[in-house]
């Protein structure tokens, strides 16, 4: 699957596509994290309150990270988060892989297509050579989401 970009703003793929957040996205964003609090604990600390919303706001705009929302083709309703952080330039060309997904979204294809699409970002547009998430021993099925898109990825690119 070979994204497609739309206005460097979107990337678009069959059920999902990823977009830079804006402070309209703050409620709905919000609402959805915090319905999905028991569903991350111990694995991440999406925002939760129109404050850390802010501060996510100001990481994703550094120059140094790409961070998105992952949106239902369908209606456009925000399903979960991705970002490289803390991108290396220079010979090794790295960043660091986060990402996470609403609660009442798991297990619907929704992360292994929206993985899929930064990942052929990363390496295609990006130019990086490698990234590496974190991953939870305790969540077996994000390493086997991470690494079919890392195969759909590789294939794309």
């Amino acid at each position: 699957m070979r994204p497609t970009v739309v206005n460097n703003s979107h990337l678009i793929g069959e059920n999902v596509f990823l977009r830079l957040p804006t402070n309209v996205d703050r409620t709905e964003f919000v609402a959805l994290n915090r319905d999905s609090k028991r569903f991350h604990r111990g694995l991440v600390s999406p925002p939760t309150t129109s404050d850390q919303f802010t501060a996510f706001l100001q990481r994703s705009n550094k120059e140094d990270s790409v961070c998105a929302l992952i949106c239902r083709v369908t209606d456009g309703s925000i399903v979960g988060a991705i970002n490289l952080s803390q991108i290396f330039r220079g010979g090794f060309q790295n960043a660091y892989l986060g990402y996470y997904m609403g609660a009442r979204y798991a297990g619907q294809g929704y992360m292994t297509e929206a993985l899929s699409l930064m990942l052929s970002y990363a390496f295609r547009h990006l130019k990086l050579h490698m990234n590496g998430g974190p991953f939870s021993l305790r969540n077996g099925k994000q390493s086997k989401v991470y690494a079919l898109a890392c195969m759909v990825a590789e294939t794309a690119a």
